[in-house]
């Protein structure tokens, strides 16, 4: 979403929330308002039904004619009115009033309290009160019936009309609420836009700080030109440095790969005429050093060349990983011991070889005792698999290899680990060291 749609939107749910909170709380106020005017006139009405009713009593006692109570009451209310006992009979009515049985639910009224109940039909709504009078007779029941109608209808005008004010002021709010919008977002469009283009890797960006209007806005862009020059400077600086890098390890690789090949080719000639099992195996272990450091140089010079990201892969299984490990150690006479679950990878074949040539290596190091086996297994998962190299130090060899973490093999090795999306980690204390090496399967990840 925009930066300016998201303004937009907080501002209108903003508005709109105070509106509708007004518009309720005026429209609650209003009609609570006239119901209780309503309420407070049927009241009025009532007592004077009570008063006229208490002066007549005597009448009443005596069955004396009702005529002169009747007009009484007709002159003083403008509502329905019912005057009856106890028992149930009707003493005196309005002619209209034939409302909800006023005697039938007289048993909710108390004595001295004026019972008030709205009743609502199809057509009309009304306050019906009713009230029990002690005398010396009977008791009297009087009920008066208010008409609500009128109150009704204007509540509902009240409410269509606050209804008609809240979709205005919505819509009204609508409109204020985007020119704000874009308003407060207009200065900082050609900063934003800037920023994604960065993102993308246009690093070459800058801001028009003459287009901004908003001196704060124009302040922020006008560092961020700045911002972008020091960047532009330090990364020309970072690109010098690792083209000299490079041309560097290019020329150390070459140079030490020449006279390593010379030495090698100088041991396996010594091999092949010495007769004496000690030196044979010295022989034997410088042969192997030195192979190791040939392969360090070729792989420097692989990793560190412009087509580094270029994986050459081939498809791989078990079988040659076992094979390798098994030609690393027969060559230094080392104990091993290997099991490895059953799996094909898809890996760059020459850099792989240099990995494991470099864990194995300093695996055989740290034992410094030929006859103290390495542990290599390998667990298949679904989504990647795992290779586990373990061995145990002898005390001799635990004093210092903390601090040689066996040399630059593991750096190269880790590397190569993450340009198969793999991972290399150690597990080192003053007995065991475990080196574990981590290759998702290709398949899973071109499916995340």
């Amino acid at each position: 979403m925009k930066p300016y749609l998201k303004i937009f939107t907080i501002l209108l749910a903003t508005f709109v929330t105070f509106i509708c909170a007004v518009g309720i709380t005026w429209f609650t106020i209003a009609s609570q308002s006239l119901m209780q005017q309503a309420q407070e006139r049927a009241l009025e009405e009532h007592k004077s039904l009570e008063y006229i009713t208490k002066q007549r009593v005597p009448d009443i006692e005596k069955d004396a004619p009702r005529e002169p109570l009747e007009n009484d009451l007709r002159q003083t209310l403008q509502s329905e009115y019912v005057i009856g006992s106890t028992s149930g009979a009707i003493l005196l009515k309005s002619e209209d009033y034939s409302a909800f049985g006023p005697l039938e639910i007289m048993s909710t009224v108390n004595y001295d309290k004026v019972w008030i109940k709205t009743y609502q039909s199809p057509t009309e709504t009304m306050l019906v009160t009713q009230e029990y009078i002690e005398t010396a007779f009977s008791p009297l029941v009087i009920s008066l019936r208010y008409d609500l109608t009128n109150t009704i209808q204007t509540i509902n005008v009240l409410y269509f009309n606050a209804v008609s004010v809240m979709i205005v002021a919505t819509l009204g709010s609508g409109v204020i609420a985007w020119i704000l919008a874009r308003y407060v977002v207009k200065p900082t469009e050609s900063l934003t836009q800037a920023m994604a283009e960065v993102r993308a890797g246009n690093l070459k960006t800058t801001v028009r700080v003459d287009d901004i209007d908003s001196n704060r806005v124009a302040a922020v862009a006008h560092q961020f030109n700045i911002m972008m020059a020091s960047v532009n400077q330090q990364l020309s600086s970072l690109t010098d440095a690792n083209a000299s890098q490079q041309e560097f390890i290019r020329y150390l690789s070459h140079e030490i790969k020449t006279p390593l090949t010379s030495i090698l080719g100088n041991i396996n000639r010594l091999l092949s005429q010495n007769k004496d099992p000690e030196v044979e195996a010295t022989l034997v272990a410088i042969h192997q050093e030195a192979y190791r450091l040939k392969s360090l140089s070729v792989s420097l010079l692989k990793l560190y060349s412009q087509n580094t990201q270029v994986l050459q892969n081939v498809t791989l299984d078990t079988q040659w990983l076992s094979e390798l490990i098994v030609s690393i150690a027969e060559s230094t006479h080392q104990a091993l011991t290997i099991e490895l679950e059953s799996s094909t990878f898809e890996l760059d074949e020459g850099l792989f070889h240099i990995a494991i040539l470099n864990v194995m290596t300093n695996a055989i190091e740290a034992t410094m005792d030929r006859m103290i086996p390495i542990h290599v297994c390998g667990i298949d998962a679904p989504t990647h698999y795992t290779f586990h190299i373990r061995n145990r130090i002898t005390s001799t060899r635990s004093l210092t290899s903390k601090s040689e973490n066996f040399g630059m093999g593991l750096a190269l090795t880790e590397k190569i680990m993450k340009l198969h999306n793999g991972s290399l980690t150690t597990r080192h204390t003053e007995t065991h060291y475990e080196v574990v090496l981590t290759i998702p399967h290709r398949g899973y990840y071109e499916t995340v």
